[in-house]
């Protein structure tokens, strides 16, 4: 079972498009998985997760990083995420 914060229902989920929220979904759960906070995740992941293009993941990270949601470290060959998420519900995104 995964964790995902309070935070993210209360404050988030209503400020987020589908395919972006499916995005971080998969970023809260493999940070809960691996026990870290920031993840690799390669595309073929996102795709095979969310069912999604290559584009459409690609235009969620971007518009999660504008909301502040999700950072990114670009290395090669594979990124790295941390989703952006106060976990102990200080962080106020209202």
């Amino acid at each position: 079972m995964i964790n995902i914060p309070n935070i993210f229902f209360d404050c988030v989920m209503g400020k987020v498009e589908h395919s972006e929220a499916i995005v971080l979904f998969v970023v809260l759960a493999e940070e809960d998985v691996k026990q870290s906070s920031l993840v690799e995740i390669p595309y073929s992941w996102f795709i095979e997760k969310t069912g999604f293009s290559k584009s459409t993941i690609s235009k969620s990270i971007k518009s999660l990083q504008e909301k502040g949601l999700l950072s990114v470290v670009k290395t090669k060959p594979v990124h790295r995420y941390s989703s952006m998420l106060d976990l102990d519900g200080e962080e106020d995104f209202r």
